[in-house]
């Protein structure tokens, strides 16, 4: 499993990016919690709106779940990861959103929290990576995957980055 993420501010651009669709991309909300509606942008602009009640530039982290292109998950595991990834991060309770992406029949998620609780207290960032690794492992081990190498992680990223 690979995990990538980080915090982010610029969320019209994220928007533009999770929900784009083209000829062998494809992308479908599939979750929305503790936000009104069932929009990206919308989604978007509720954490934004909040945010501006604190000093919080970065105001959402944006993560992607990647399995291998063979290793297919059920609707239950998908959920279960996000709920993995989202303890490993500190995000227990906070708004999310889930985006189910297709792309070069790969299938994985996108998943947004916002950093900022009920109580507007900003979520750390800080070693995310460490955390994403953590997440990963327990997912794999969770749902009978082989492990990601580092040289797989590295590989996802730079084709992310592309």
């Amino acid at each position: 499993m690979i995990i990538q993420g980080g915090s982010r501010s610029d969320w019209r651009k994220c928007a533009r990016r999770i929900m784009r669709a083209g000829e062998k991309t494809s992308a479908r909300l599939v979750e929305v919690v503790a936000l009104a509606g069932n929009d990206v942008p919308y989604a978007f602009q509720q954490m934004y709106v909040l945010s501006r009640a604190t000093r919080c530039e970065n105001f959402f982290y944006h993560a992607s779940i990647n399995p291998r292109a063979h290793e297919l998950l059920t609707e239950q595991q998908w959920a279960q990861a996000v709920d993995i990834l989202g303890r490993h991060l500190g995000f227990e309770d906070h708004s999310r959103f889930v985006v189910a992406r297709i792309q070069n029949a790969r299938i994985h998620r996108q998943v947004v929290w916002s950093r900022l609780g009920h109580d507007l207290k900003v979520v750390s960032d800080w070693c995310s990576w460490i955390r994403h690794e953590r997440a990963a492992r327990e997912m794999e081990e969770l749902f009978g995957l082989e492990p990601a190498s580092r040289r797989e992680q590295r590989e996802s990223e730079r084709e992310a980055a592309a």
